[in-house]
């Protein structure tokens, strides 16, 4: 049951992802179409954003692997971020301010890593429930009372009745 709702975070983190990448890219051919841009900067804005799809997905999967945090995903994450916040604060003044778009966008781009991390403790959660955890004594005494109520090796056998020690009550040097 778990590893469905596991794989429902990777499919969501990938679509939000997905979006977000369509989202960028119909705001960033705005404005690459208002300066002018040529065929490089548009080949180079598709590239981009399908290795940003691509980072998004190892890491998605990395996390819900629980193989760890696939850091350089993270930063690539970070690295796509940046280049959308900058190609976008590059808009002239006849389109507004850019910061909401910029807001937005930003946002929008660090939602797929926080399915990362949901998937990420899921796994963990998963892991942890498939280990059967060690038996624990009903009460647990301090570590205090446990020193007080021990007993050394050589007091039970002084009990059993084996080796009794010879300073022990039956000794010679006690009845004097």
């Amino acid at each position: 049951m778990h590893r469905i709702g596991l794989w429902a975070i990777v499919a969501a983190g990938l679509a939000t992802a997905l979006l977000d990448v369509l989202l960028c890219l119909s705001l960033m051919g705005d404005v690459m179409r208002a300066e002018g841009a040529g065929l490089l900067a548009w080949a180079a804005t598709l590239v981009l954003s399908g290795c940003f799809l691509i980072a998004v997905a190892i890491v998605l999967l990395h996390c819900a692997a629980d193989w760890g945090w696939c850091r350089p995903g993270w930063c690539f994450g970070l690295l796509y971020l940046l280049v959308v916040a900058e190609e976008l604060w590059d808009r002239g003044g006849t389109y507004g301010s850019p910061t909401p778009m910029i807001l937005v966008c930003s946002y929008l781009t660090t939602i797929p890593f926080q399915f990362a991390v949901w998937a990420r403790r899921t796994a963990a959660l998963e892991a942890k429930a498939e280990r059967p955890e060690p038996e624990r004594p009903l009460v647990q005494w301090p570590h205090t009372v446990r020193q007080v109520f021990a007993r050394p090796a050589g007091d039970a056998d002084a009990l059993a009745g084996e080796n009794p020690p010879a300073h022990g009550l039956s000794s010679a040097a006690n009845r004097r």
